[in-house]
Parts: C-alpha cells; sequence; structure tokens
C-alpha cells in the first residue's frame, strides 16, 4: 500500500504541524495536480441522413455502442454521477486502482429527429385546401445508457482518509469506497459488521465483531439485523472491514454503478393556412415527453445513506431524485403546448 521507502513523518521531526504523518517533514498540505490522466474510447457509430426526401421528409437516426475507460473523469468532484471523487483511494496509486470506465461511458446511445410535411392540398385552394392541406409532423427521441457513478463513503472510516487534506479541498467526504460482497445482489443493499456498526451508530456493540448486519436497517429505524454476505451488494469500509479484508482501501472499483436510462421522445403538429400572398397563419400541438416516461435527476451516490428513502436521499436509489420523474414532481411530466402564431 505504501511505496518502499516513504514512512510517515514523527511528530518530533515535523516542520509544520500539519506535516504529522505525511511523507515530507517540510510540507503540510498540499495539492499538486499533474498530467496522469489516461483515458481510452472504443466505439461504432452510424448515421442515416435523409434531406427533403420526395420533397416532403427530413430525418436523421444515429446509433452509438462505445466504451470509455480512465483513472479520473475530471479535476473537480460533483458528488454526483460521472464525477462522484476527484481523489483516489491511495495517494500513492492514482492509476491501476483507479482505472475504470469513465464518468462519461455512455455505451447505448439512440437519436432520431424527422420533419414530414404532407404533401395533400399542398397549394391549399379552395376551402377544402384550406382545411386539408398545410399538414406537418415533427418529432424526436432519445433513449441512452444511464452515466456511470462510483459507490463512495462521505464519512464512515475516519481512521484512514487525511482529513486535513479533504476539508481542504473535497468538502471533508471520505474517498473511500466500500467492499463487494455479492454482486448479484441489490446495488441498495449494504452490510455493515458489528464493530464498525457500534463505532458509527451505537449499534451490535455487544456482538461479535465480524458478525455482519444490515446497514440499511440501522439507518432507517435504528435496529440491528444479521443478514448473509450474500444478500448485501456492498460492506461498509470501516475499522474491523479494514482487518477482516487486510485493507483500507475498497475493492469496489471506480464507476462500477449506472444510473438509470434516459428515454425521452418528443413530438410536434403544426397546421399551416395560407392566409393571403404573404401572411400565414399557423397553429401548433408540441408534446414533451409524449410517453411520459421517468428520467431521474442524479443518484446518490453515498454508501452512508444505504436505508433512507426520502426525497434527494437514498443510495443507488434512482427513484428517490424525482425532479425529473412524472409520478411525482413536476420537472419531468409530459408537456403538451398549443400555440398560435402569424408569419408574415
Amino acid at each position: 500500500l505504501i511505496p518502499s521507502g516513504v514512512s510517515a513523518c514523527p511528530a518530533d521531526q515535523a516542520v509544520v504541524p500539519t506535516a504529522v504523518g505525511r511523507a515530507n517533514c517540510n510540507l503540510g498540505v498540499v495539492r499538486r495536480r499533474s498530467n496522469t490522466g489516461v483515458s481510452d474510447y472504443e466505439g461504432l457509430q452510424t448515421e442515416f441522413r435523409a434531406t427533403n426526401l420526395a420533397n416532403q421528409f427530413t430525418g436523421r437516426i444515429a446509433y452509438t455502442w462505445s466504451k470509455t475507460t480512465d483513472n479520473a473523469s475530471e479535476i473537480f468532484g460533483s458528488f454526483a454521477g460521472g464525477g462522484t471523487t476527484a481523489f483516489s483511494q491511495n495517494p500513492y496509486d492514482f492509476v491501476h486502482s483507479e482505472h475504470g470506465l469513465s464518468g462519461l461511458d455512455i455505451p447505448q446511445n439512440l437519436a432520431l429527429s424527422f420533419y414530414e410535411a404532407i404533401p395533400a392540398f399542398r397549394d391549399q385552394h379552395g376551402w377544402k385546401g384550406k382545411i386539408l392541406g398545410g399538414w406537418g409532423l415533427s418529432g424526436s427521441y432519445i433513449i441512452s445508457s444511464g452515466q456511470t457513478y462510483t459507490p463512495t463513503q462521505f464519512f464512515i472510516n475516519g481512521t484512514v482518509s487525511d482529513f486535513g487534506f479533504l476539508n481542504s479541498f473535497n468538502s471533508g467526504a471520505e474517498n473511500l469506497r466500500p467492499f463487494v460482497s455479492n454482486l448479484s445482489a441489490p446495488a441498495s443493499n449494504v452490510g455493515i459488521f458489528a464493530a464498525d456498526a457500534c463505532n458509527y451508530a451505537g449499534i451490535g456493540c455487544e456482538l461479535a465483531p465480524n458478525a455482519l448486519l444490515q446497514f440499511n436497517s440501522i439507518n432507517a429505524n435504528g435496529t440491528e439485523g444479521f443478514t448473509p454476505a450474500s444478500a448485501v451488494r456492498f460492506i461498509v469500509n470501516g475499522p474491523e472491514a479494514n482487518s477482516v479484508f487486510n485493507t483500507p482501501y475498497g475493492n469496489a472499483g471506480r464507476n462500477t454503478l449506472r444510473d438509470y436510462q434516459t428515454n425521452i421522445a418528443n413530438f410536434a403538429l403544426y397546421k399551416t393556412v395560407v392566409a393571403t400572398e404573404r401572411v400565414r397563419v399557423q397553429f401548433h400541438v408540441e408534446m414533451e415527453n409524449v410517453f411520459n416516461h421517468p428520467n431521474f435527476y442524479s443518484i446518490d451516490p453515498f454508501v452512508d445513506d444505504a436505508g433512507f428513502a426520502t426525497e434527494g436521499t437514498g443510495f443507488a436509489l434512482p427513484s428517490l431524485f424525482s425532479g425529473a420523474n412524472p409520478f411525482t414532481l413536476s420537472q419531468g411530466q409530459r408537456h403538451v403546448r398549443f400555440g398560435l402564431k402569424i408569419l408574415f
């Protein structure tokens, strides 16, 4: 975990107080950015376009199948999907242990758009032409994979993280990830060893230190309940877990979880009436998210919130971030607008 020849600065040799425990006794908190980012993109991109086909149809359909990997997607952590954290767990290994799917990895992406000018009665002669002519349709559809995010601990294991550094540059959040238990279990199911539960919440103190408890129920209602390792996706990274797994660094990889997909369809209907040689009147109906499909905000990536189920708080549960959810709040519902324009 620590390179050979590197040792922690003892208190009696520290030139500045904040150098204690660091590699250089002459320096305290230091942030240095270096050109050590590594990224790779592989993809298949296809596109079909039709412009004014048969003097009435214009359309485009594009599909991308790709994979993007890197060891850092940005230099500022957003605590959200794609850029959950900008800091590596191990400050001496910020390439290999951090390499994984990129925050920009969207493996499946389909987009289409079209406009159809219905040719019938285009000249709009007579009252019949005024009624049946001048119609047009347009629409667009986007469906893409959800954004990746990293399971992260905000503040559970206070024995490993360098909070002197993190308080200055990362809002005090830990840069630790949990340990993987069973990849087949739901991502929101989290376990915690009894000794770590005792330190964190004062629960399970009378149990064997390595007894595995349901972290979700501890957060939800303050009760202890045993759980088999097969029932949880992750195990909280605490001092007891560090002892069990023989490392302070969780083995959950960067961006190993993926948020809910984007699925949005829009449609519009136009009716244009030629009033005079220079004046046209256009009536239109526009529908956004015509199928009323849920599209959620960025997910909660913090293991600390496992078991909570309130709006905006709940680890790995996309439906709790429903600012764009048509079944709860207003911003993502189907919108229908009617409009009238005079063109001259």
